[in-house]
């Protein structure tokens, strides 16, 4: 019942937020259309069009809906989000969490937002860009992934821009939104450490070629050797992700000697893939094997099991990366890196090795999330 409120209530922002976004135009599609399209199940999308109707922000034009133009406020102007990925694919709801949150941001501050993704190559990205200037935007917003040669043309025509996401960490040129990556992966190998794992392995996709990726697999080191443990590399990839690398660290955790008992994942797409390979393979989680992920994915707690995570706050992020990009736009400064810190959620694809079948199981009551929390202020890193 938790979950699907939550669910709810994130279709009803998201689509609020594609709405105010421009993405689907004036008009909006038939319903089947828009379910089919976002990949929100049809009661959200049923009760989220309902909302937006009394909030007037949509309104009735005979069977279908359009955007209510008077509560379009943009009275400052425009600022842009641009983002590579299809963001209605379940792996990446928290670009999802990025958008609602930046969009928010500027709509309070008086800002409209236009969303543009799935970009056939650089060039086309760029050429958007342009158009974007040439139509007198504001600003921009990269999200995640922010080629080199994009941040050159952005700098090189002082157009104010922010990166966010853990993709693009390691440049200088334009301030940045990301997650404790270091910090976070320490937390999580801290955990499984407390629940009395020691053969504790990491599985990471893409670790030369994504900068988060890349930090998570060095806190996991760091955090490991902490504690006098060896880091466990078995089932770390520098290949970007593919469908067939998790079927490769299922073979490759069967074959280890002695095997671990716990795998801590850089994201919790790679944690759902490799616990459904176990699944396949008669690997039990958490009695064979716990698994713990890192984003927190809308739909980590409605697995089965519930899938254990670090939590790194997407909207927050987006909200944070609004109120960068507006600084920006009154008031251009040097590059700063804001980080996000995370939290660890505990469900109940974790087991400690200390339990017996007279001891309590450390799995939280009836499914639910329990929160270790963290500082919530994020902490400013100059480069």
């Amino acid at each position: 019942m938790e979950m699907s409120a939550a669910i709810k209530e994130h279709s009803y922002r998201l689509l609020r937020t594609l709405i105010r976004s421009s993405f689907f135009g004036d008009h909006l599609p038939a319903e089947r259309q828009v379910i089919q399209r976002t990949r929100i199940p049809r009661h959200a999308v049923m009760e989220a069009l309902e909302r937006l109707l009394q909030e007037t922000i949509l309104e009735k034009d005979g069977d279908t809906f359009r955007r209510n133009p008077s509560t379009q406020k943009n009275a400052n102007g425009r600022v842009a989000f641009l983002l590579n990925s299809n963001i209605f694919e379940s792996w990446y709801g928290i670009f999802q969490d990025y958008l609602i949150g930046f969009e928010e941001t500027l709509v309070n501050a008086g800002y409209g937002v236009l969303y543009r993704a799935e970009f056939r190559d650089l060039s086309h990205k760029i050429h958007t860009v342009e158009e974007f200037r040439d139509a007198g935007i504001k600003g921009i917003a990269l999200g995640s992934y922010a080629e080199p040669q994009l941040r050159h043309y952005i700098n090189d025509r002082q157009i104010p821009a922010v990166v966010l996401g853990n993709a693009t960490i390691d440049q200088q040129e334009i301030g940045s939104v990301c997650t404790d990556n270091f910090g976070g992966m320490a937390q999580a190998v801290h955990f499984l450490h407390e629940k009395h794992h020691r053969q504790i392995a990491l599985y990471v996709a893409g670790s030369r070629s994504h900068d988060g990726f890349r930090q998570r697999q060095i806190g996991y080191d760091i955090a490991m050797r902490s504690h006098g443990l060896m880091p466990l590399h078995d089932l770390v990839f520098g290949e970007p992700h593919n469908g067939t690398l998790a079927r490769r660290a299922c073979i490759a955790f069967q074959g280890m000697h002695p095997r671990p008992t716990a795998i801590v994942c850089a994201s919790d797409r790679e944690a759902f893939e490799l616990m459904s390979e176990f699944h396949q393979s008669g690997i039990k989680v958490p009695q064979d094997v716990s698994v713990c992920g890192f984003d927190n994915n809308i739909y980590g707690g409605i697995t089965e099991p519930a899938l254990t995570t670090m939590e790194i706050h997407g909207l927050e992020m987006g909200s944070a990366a609004g109120a960068f990009l507006l600084n920006e736009i009154e008031q251009p400064q040097m590059p700063v890196r804001i980080l996000i810190p995370t939290d660890l959620l505990v469900r109940d694809s974790v087991r400690g090795l200390e339990e017996t079948a007279g001891k309590p199981s450390g799995k939280s009551p009836a499914g639910k999330t329990q929160r270790m929390v963290v500082p919530e202020d994020a902490s400013l890193l100059h480069f």
